[in-house]
């Protein structure tokens, strides 16, 4: 009797916590799933939560001094594939189903985009640390530790509430989220003011080529091939010239300092810019360069003063003769003379 008693009381209090379990949404509900890499981390809902807005991630982090810091607590969705379809490749990890593409890309910039199919929501949480400014038709957002950028484009509208900015967007519409790097504030604006067309990160892992790009402008960009040099397509239909922004591995471009590097647009080499913020702000006839040095490797900065399609190619330096060079060369024709006319008195 007494190992009956002892077997009803267990088994109540099994039942019991099962009924927690499902009531308090553990077991048959959403769950999230931790995804990390070297620049961010953010959580992944296997189910996302079905309400109002369904929340596909949460507690989106980007990597600063070999910390993460928070940037939004919630990114949700109004209207959202019931079945979610991940897909992963090396630099990005993104769900596509019948109302549009999300699109979070691991690399320096931790960007995040969505382009909408139809009408609908999408909401950014900020975390507490965070606070949101409009500007022009960008939003910049920061803490004491990182900012970034919100770019919106066709039909997109923003609004902030608090600590919620939350996108309206009809079909065709497309928000970008770029995060700013340490030291590359100056490229955020520049985005921010509508200057760069697009930007590409160019690296390698276990000898495979890999890349990563995002456009705020109607162009394209591929890498054709890479090491020692670096050879890029780029493509656009615009009215004006603009920036393009190449981020490249060291192990790929192993120069010893960036002197020795040059860059050439369509087989020709270009000049070099007066400066960064020169570079990204230029808006003459002549395309113009400026290669800058970071932790991850080089960024070249290229303004194409027009658009069609253009070959890119960042290698070596354009090599000038110079005073010395050319004092050189002439030494080396004395030489050739003066032996051939040693040449022909022999003979005689």
């Amino acid at each position: 009797m007494k190992k009956m008693v002892t077997f009803g009381i267990v088994s109540a209090l099994v039942i019991s916590s099962l009924l927690l379990l499902f009531s308090s949404g553990i077991i048959g509900q959403e769950e999230y799933m931790p995804r990390t890499n070297d620049y961010s981390y953010y959580e992944v809902a296997v189910d996302p939560p079905d309400g109002q807005i369904y929340y596909p991630i949460i507690n989106y982090s980007v990597s600063r001094n070999s910390d993460f810091v928070s940037l939004f607590d919630e990114i949700g969705l109004e209207n959202f594939g019931t079945t979610p379809d991940y897909l992963e490749n090396f630099t990005t990890y993104s769900h596509d189903d019948e109302y549009g593409s999300l699109v979070i890309h691991e690399s320096p910039t931790t960007a995040i985009e969505f382009d909408s199919e139809s009408e609908n929501s999408l909401e950014f949480t900020l975390s507490r640390e965070t606070g949101a400014l409009k500007s022009g038709n960008s939003i910049i957002v920061g803490n004491e530790d990182v900012s970034g950028t919100f770019i919106m484009q066709g039909d997109a509208r923003a609004n902030i509430l608090g600590r919620t900015i939350t996108f309206t967007l009809g079909d065709g519409g497309r928000v970008i989220f770029r995060a700013s790097p340490d030291g590359e504030a100056v490229i955020g604006e520049a985005i921010s003011d509508g200057k760069i067309g697009g930007e590409i990160f160019i690296s390698s892992e276990n000898g495979y080529l890999l890349e990563d790009i995002v456009t705020f402008e109607d162009l394209k960009m591929q890498t054709i091939a890479a090491d020692p040099e670096v050879d890029l397509k780029v493509s656009g239909d615009l009215d004006a010239g603009s920036v393009i922004v190449i981020h490249v591995d060291k192990d790929i471009l192993g120069f010893d300092s960036i002197e020795d590097m040059g860059v050439q647009v369509d087989g020709e080499y270009i000049s070099q810019g007066n400066g960064l913020s020169e570079t990204l702000y230029e808006g003459g006839d002549g395309h113009v360069y400026f290669i800058t040095e970071n932790e991850y490797g080089y960024d070249v900065v290229i303004y194409l003063s027009h658009f069609s399609d253009h070959m890119i190619t960042i290698g070596s330096a354009e090599q000038s003769i110079g005073i010395d060079g050319y004092a050189t060369f002439l030494s080396a024709l004395a030489m050739v003379g003066i032996a051939a006319v040693a040449l022909i008195y022999n003979r005689d």
